[in-house]
């Protein structure tokens, strides 16, 4: 499982260098989320180690040029912070829907809350199924334990967690997050539009939403 997990990290990592990023980050942060309460498994942190060496091999030929450009650029640290707040999320950007029989309501109702950056809606239908699951989630959460690994419950609440840190994080230099990660995390830096993290928005939803289509 670990193989085949660095295996999906290195595809998406090849795929776009923000989708690998994103991946990244997210099984980072799963990778604590559900070790906490659990014994402590020899196994699982193998298998997270062996996921961790099988994307580094399969990505480090691709990424070698890139570093090779940075380093003769003079640069470890490449970030415009004034280029990423016009590439950064608003309250309007999770309101507007990007089609354009939605433009009618994105001029005339969504006007007051600023300019339109990106039109990151998750749709009407996947924000139902979601409030869906997460209501099926709570109401049977007495049934199983919920600190299992397995549990709905924290499965659910992981993806939610997932997706307020992303919208936190699209919301670019302004809210901290985004800053934070770029001086922390190796190779932020080549993610320029912070608003891009919508995409994980609706990622955690959409699987939010499947335990409520469930």
């Amino acid at each position: 499982r670990g193989v085949v997990l660095g295996l999906s990290l290195a595809a998406a990592a090849l795929s776009c260098g923000y989708y690998g990023i994103f991946a990244g980050l997210a099984v980072g942060l799963a990778a604590v989320w559900f070790a906490i309460g659990q014994p402590h498994h020899r196994r699982y942190w193998l298998g997270l180690a062996a996921a961790l060496i099988v994307s580094a091999v399969i990505v480090a030929p691709a990424l070698r040029p890139y570093l090779q450009l940075r380093a003769e650029a003079g640069a470890r640290r490449v970030v415009n912070f004034d280029e990423a707040r016009d590439f950064s999320a608003n309250l309007r950007a999770y309101l507007s829907s990007p089609s354009h029989v939605h433009e009618w309501i994105n001029d005339r109702w969504l006007r007051r809350l600023g300019p339109m950056r990106e039109g990151l809606f998750p749709g009407l239908i996947v924000s139902l199924f979601a409030v869906a699951g997460i209501w099926a989630v709570r109401r049977s959460g007495g049934a199983s334990n919920r600190m299992s690994i397995r549990s709905p419950t924290r499965i659910v609440s992981f993806y939610l967690a997932v997706a307020l840190l992303a919208v936190w994080a699209s919301l670019g230099p302004v809210a901290g997050l985004y800053t934070w990660l770029t001086e922390s995390v190796p190779f932020m830096s080549f993610l320029r539009a912070p608003g891009r993290f919508g995409v994980v928005v609706v990622f955690a939803l959409a699987t939010v939403a499947g335990f409520g289509l469930a």
